[in-house]
């Protein structure tokens, strides 16, 4: 099966636009790609071409600001204040997008020591910081390849942004230290290995605080051009927090009780600017320290907050995974903080997944984003082709449409891996097979405390759990499951695959692939009677015996696991230069999979990467360019290149090679791409477009 065209496709070459346009062209006349999402396309391509205008602009900027020492010294500090300031705009902007292209923008810390004091205020600073990591999802359920984590370092009441080259998976809550490159608010990690490091233990999990009543405060703000406002406030105290809100009912039948919300709303608070787009931080720190002090709030009484701006724009949402240490005006709080939008458009049916029963936009989006809050990730698939788990795979943001933290809404209820870590399931709910078994399965939907309700499969000798089985039908929140192009998911069992992160999270599988897009093809997605799923390379067999609407009796079997080699898989490869003056280093991102199957066991992986003169590679990471991967796990490798100040304009060939030296039958995986070098006076987008004259 192939994953239904996305926004996240990377043009590694100079012929990037082009690229897009066919493509999309191509999609349109032989799929029918509907025309939004060619205006999707079309705006992700806009955004490619903004982020490689600003690279080649910091590229010159800082150019600019070190061939300013030859001027005379008032005319230097007047200059290079100037190009500094718009400097600094781009490269806030590239740290936010690009980390490797920011750091590959950076100007050494010798040469920033030239320039006056008040130049020096606007460049960026070397910085060893240590404090406490907190995590936000941010979501953009229209365009999932918008969606991201974002990760901040908090030091008392100082908060930065934190950014780096390789996933930073550490858990939020945890006390970390960062060696890297500062800029005002934002952090950006050096690239070695070491740069952030763990400094204290891991917190605790979230089923601590995902039991009981769940006191949540609600702040409703507008802007100066929200228009009216939406609701009142007792109207949104109705959604939240009564027994008659679908908020409510939903956690109290998903948690089998054991979860409600309870609090209080305050507001509308406007405040006094325009608003910008996206309902994230929308009210930020500042904003709600001040409304706190204004209003007199007591926030400690609460530990959940839950901010609702109000603006036609303000769609999505965002929150902290769980609750975090932070403070505002002194007084430290330990709570989480979810941003709502789609407040203009809160009564209208969800655009992500009609259901037969009263479910709207605002009831959506605070369903997922309170389960951030309460400490999970998100519900998503695994798309193999034609194939249910090895191959040519691809990670599906939201993938698993039969879920609240995934997104469609074939069905509402969180999965039992989810349950699981919330503290949701009683003893007797979840099964742990590690040896051949025969188990009956109740539906997920309704409590059954002396019945088992999901399985959870265990590889012998180990304390690894790869798969969860659930068995849903079509009751309360999930009884979209019987609607006719859903209804056979109610004939078989649901299968998951955990994936161990920092913080686990599940992949549904699709146990019955066909060449046809993610979306079409999970409307079938269980293995249903009578029929089988293997993990050959995990030795795992489970068939679904028979089914009732009452229970399904699944079937567990072992063998011994098996090894299939592949090629390794380059999943992501970070370009995004189009053209780059002589005289600057450039950065480059490699990510790949280890494709073979469970049974192989871990295997080296080499990196080559070849360059032709005079460009030369100056540093890489991991420095001797191994790395260990477990199969099905996940590398990068970290490049910078050399231009010289005497390399001629034009386009030079690069070649990676990713080779499998523990193994040789299936040796690398390669990538090459286009790195085109200009002369600073030809590169284009200079300040804003043209070129410099």
């Amino acid at each position: 099966m192939n994953q239904k065209p996305t926004l996240g496709t990377k043009g590694l070459n100079n012929n990037r636009k082009f690229v897009y346009k066919v493509a999309i062209l191509f999609l349109i006349i032989v799929f029918g790609v509907s025309y939004f999402i060619f205006i999707k396309n079309k705006d992700k391509i806009k955004d490619d071409i903004a982020l490689q205008s600003d690279v080649t602009k910091a590229a010159l900027f800082s150019a600019d600001l070190l061939n300013s020492t030859n001027l005379v010294a008032s005319v230097k500090d007047i200059d290079s204040g100037l190009v500094a300031k718009e400097r600094k705009k781009v490269l806030k902007r590239l740290a936010r997008k690009n980390p490797g292209a920011f750091l590959s923008a950076t100007i050494p810390e010798k040469e920033r020591k030239t320039f006056s004091a008040s130049v020096q205020a606007e460049l960026e600073k070397n910085v060893n910081l240590t404090g406490e990591l907190s995590t936000v999802y941010v979501d953009d359920f229209s365009n999932p390849i918008n969606s991201r984590l974002n990760h901040y370092l908090s030091i008392g009441d100082q908060r930065y942004e934190l950014y780096s080259i390789k996933p930073i998976n550490i858990p939020p809550g945890t006390k970390i230290s960062v060696s890297g490159i500062s800029l005002d608010e934002i952090v950006v990690a050096n690239a070695a290995g070491g740069s952030i490091k763990e400094k204290g233990p891991r917190p605790r999990l979230p089923k601590i605080d995902s039991i009981g009543e769940q006191k949540t405060a609600v702040f409703l703000v507008d802007f100066l051009d929200s228009g009216s406002q939406p609701f009142t406030a007792v109207t949104a105290e109705k959604i939240i927090f009564s027994d008659q809100g679908q908020l409510n009912a939903f956690y109290k039948e998903q948690s089998y009780g054991s979860v409600k919300f309870n609090g209080k709303v305050f507001g509308w608070f406007t405040l006094p600017r325009n608003a910008s787009s996206g309902a994230c931080f929308a009210a930020n720190f500042d904003d709600i320290s001040e409304i706190i002090a204004k209003n007199k709030i007591n926030l400690s009484k609460y530990g959940r907050l839950v901010i609702i701006p109000s603006h036609p724009s303000m769609t999505g949402g965002c929150s902290f995974v769980g609750k975090i240490n932070f403070t505002l005006s002194g007084i430290n709080y330990y709570l989480s903080i979810a941003w709502v939008g789609n407040a203009t458009y809160y009564n209208e049916p969800s655009w992500w997944g009609n259901q037969p029963f009263n479910w709207t936009n605002l009831d959506y989006i605070l369903a997922h984003e309170l389960g951030h809050s309460l400490g999970v990730y998100h519900a998503n698939g695994w798309d193999c082709g034609e194939e249910s788990i090895y191959g040519n795979c691809n990670h599906i943001e939201y993938g698993n449409y039969f879920d609240t933290m995934g997104t469609v809404g074939f069905s509402l209820h969180f999965n039992a891996l989810y349950k699981e870590l919330l503290g949701w399931f009683k003893s007797k709910n979840m099964a742990v097979v590690a040896q051949p078994k025969t188990i009956v399965l109740k539906p997920l939907e309704v409590s059954n405390p002396n019945s088992f309700q999901a399985v959870k499969i265990q590889m012998p000798g180990t304390s690894i759990y790869p798969y969860y089985i659930e068995y849903r039908q079509g009751i309360g929140f999930d009884s979209n499951l019987n609607s006719s192009h859903l209804s056979q998911n109610q004939n078989g069992v649901f299968i998951n695959k955990r994936i161990d992160s920092w913080y686990p999270f599940p992949r549904l599988i699709d146990v019955t692939p066909t060449t046809s897009w993610w979306y079409d093809d999970i409307q079938k997605t269980t293995l249903n009677e009578g029929s089988s799923f293997t993990d050959q390379g995990r030795g795992i067999t489970v068939t679904t015996k028979s089914i009732t609407p009452k229970e399904a009796v699944i079937d567990i079997k072992f063998t011994k696991p098996q090894c299939v080699r592949r090629n390794p898989q380059i999943q992501y490869a970070d370009y995004p230069y189009w053209e780059v003056p002589v005289g600057q280093d450039v950065y480059f991102y490699i990510n790949f999979t280890n494709t073979d199957y469970y049974g192989c066991g871990s295997s080296t992986f080499q990196s080559t990467i070849t360059v032709p003169a005079p460009l030369s590679v100056i540093y890489v990471y991991p420095e001797n360019s191994k790395s260990i991967v477990a199969p099905e796990g996940e590398a990068y490798y970290y490049t910078q290149i050399s231009i010289p100040e005497n390399t001629p304009a034009g386009s030079y060939p690069i070649h990676y090679e990713i080779t499998n030296i523990t193994n040789t039958s299936f040796t690398s995986s390669t990538y090459d791409f286009i790195l085109n070098v200009c002369e600073p006076s030809s590169c284009p987008d200079k300040y804003g477009g043209g070129s410099k004259g």
